[in-house]
C-alpha cells in the first residue's frame, strides 16, 4: 500500500513509538513478517476513555476459535492471557483513580488462564479483583459457551460484587448453521445451559448476540433460531445480519442470503425480542435495585443497573433523582418499557461510590 513506512505486527509493540517519531529503521525490518502473536507489556496509568467511574480490564488478547465467518484469529493471533498479577496491579489503579465498575472483555473471556503458568481461570482472577477496596461492580463480557460457565454461575453466588449478569454469544441455534460457523452446541444444549443458570443465580440477566442470514440459512433454521429465542426468554439480545468478510471461509460459501430477505429476518426477531425484553422489564415493577446514576436531566437521573453493561443495554430513568453522576442509588421500579425501565428513590437508601448495599453482602 502506497504511502506506508512501518508496518507493524500485534505483537510488536515496543517499535510503534520509534516508528511514529519517524525513526522506522527497526519497524522496517518487520514489514516481511510482522508478528502476530500479542506480547502483554507492564501497563502504566491509563486514560481512560470512558466516563471515570467505569472501565474495561481486558484480560487476553487474540482467538484460537475458527468460526468461519471470523477474522480476529488472523488479525490478532493466537489466544494469549494477560498475566494474573498485572491484570490485578491494572485494575487496582483503576479503582484508585475512582473506578468503580470494571466490565471484564476479551475475544473469549472464559478460557482466560490457560495458556499461563499454574493455569489460573477466569474464577481465580475474579476472586482477586473482588477483594480490591473501590470497585462495586465486576462484570464479565463475551464469556464463549462452554463448561467453564458452571463454575463461573458459582462465582456470582460467592462474591458479591460479581455482576449477575453474563454475556454469552450464541451467534445461532440451529445445529447445521452452528456446524457452517464451525461453533459448538446446538439450541437444545444452550436451553439446558440457560435453565442451569438461572437455577444457579436467581435473577440473573442473560444476553447474547446472534446472526441472521448466515450462508445456507434455510426459512427452517431461521424459524428454528426463531422458536429458540421464544423459548430461551433473553434478557438482552443483539441482532447482526451477516455480512461476508474477506478472507473467511463464510465469504466464500453458497447460499448467500440476499440483504432484504437479511433486513427481513432480522426484523422480525428483533419484533420477537422486544415483546420478551418488554414482559421481563415489567416484571421488575415493585422492586428494589441499584442503579450506577451516568447523567442528570431536568427531570431526574439516568443510570444502569447491574444487569445493563454500559454502551449496549437499557438505562434506569429515575424521577426527580439529583444525585452526582458516578453515584450508587437505592431505587424502586414503577415503570417499565422494552428497552429501558423507570424508577423512583427509594428513601434513606444511597450510598456512595464502592460500598455494598446490606443485600449485596448478604446476596
Amino acid at each position: 500500500i502506497a504511502g506506508i513506512d512501518a508496518l507493524v505486527g500485534v505483537g510488536d509493540a515496543e517499535v510503534v513509538a520509534a516508528a511514529a517519531r519517524g525513526d522506522c529503521e527497526a519497524a522496517v525490518a518487520l514489514q516481511s513478517a510482522p508478528s502476530t502473536a500479542h506480547r502483554w507489556y507492564p501497563s502504566g496509568p491509563r486514560v481512560l476513555s470512558t466516563p471515570p467511574w467505569t472501565a474495561y480490564l481486558k484480560i487476553a488478547e487474540g482467538c484460537d476459535h475458527s468460526c468461519s465467518f471470523c477474522t480476529i484469529p488472523s488479525i490478532r493471533g493466537p489466544y494469549t492471557s494477560k498475566p494474573l498479577e498485572d491484570c490485578v496491579e491494572e485494575a487496582r489503579r483503576l479503582a484508585d483513580g475512582g473506578v468503580a465498575e470494571l466490565n471484564i472483555i476479551a475475544q473469549d473471556t472464559t478460557l482466560y488462564g490457560s495458556d499461563l503458568p499454574g493455569r489460573p481461570d477466569l474464577c481465580d482472577l475474579i476472586a482477586r479483583l473482588h477483594a480490591i477496596e473501590g470497585l462495586r461492580w465486576i462484570r464479565v463480557l463475551y464469556a464463549y459457551p462452554r463448561p467453564q460457565l458452571d463454575r463461573l454461575a458459582g462465582a456470582m453466588a460467592e462474591f458479591p460484587k460479581l455482576c449477575r449478569y453474563l454475556d454469552v454469544p450464541l451467534q445461532h441455534s440451529d445445529r447445521s448453521v452452528l456446524w457452517a460457523m464451525r461453533r459448538p452446541g446446538d439450541g437444545a444444549e444452550y436451553l439446558e445451559m440457560l435453565r442451569r443458570l438461572r437455577e444457579r443465580v436467581p435473577g440473573i440477566t442473560l444476553r447474547t448476540t446472534l446472526i441472521v442470514g448466515f450462508p445456507g440459512e434455510t426459512g427452517e433454521a431461521f424459524e428454528n433460531l426463531m422458536g429458540f429465542v421464544q423459548e430461551a426468554r433473553f434478557d438482552r439480545l443483539g441482532v447482526f445480519e451477516f455480512s461476508p468478510e474477506a478472507g473467511t471461509p463464510a465469504a466464500r460459501m453458497s447460499g448467500q442470503v440476499p440483504e432484504e430477505e437479511l433486513r427481513r429476518r432480522r426484523d422480525r426477531l428483533m419484533q420477537l425480542q422486544q415483546g420478551i425484553s418488554l414482559e421481563r422489564n415489567k416484571g421488575l415493577v415493585g422492586s428494589e435495585i441499584d442503579a450506577l446514576i451516568e447523567r442528570v436531566t431536568s427531570r431526574g437521573a439516568v443510570g444502569r443497573t447491574e444487569g445493563d453493561a454500559p454502551e449496549v443495554d437499557g438505562s434506569v430513568i429515575i424521577r426527580g433523582c439529583r444525585k452526582a453522576p458516578g453515584s450508587f442509588v437505592r431505587v424502586r421500579v414503577i415503570g417499565a418499557d422494552v428497552y429501558d425501565i423507570t424508577a423512583r428513590e427509594a428513601a434513606g437508601t444511597a450510598f456512595g461510590v464502592g460500598r455494598l448495599s446490606m443485600e449485596a453482602n448478604n446476596r
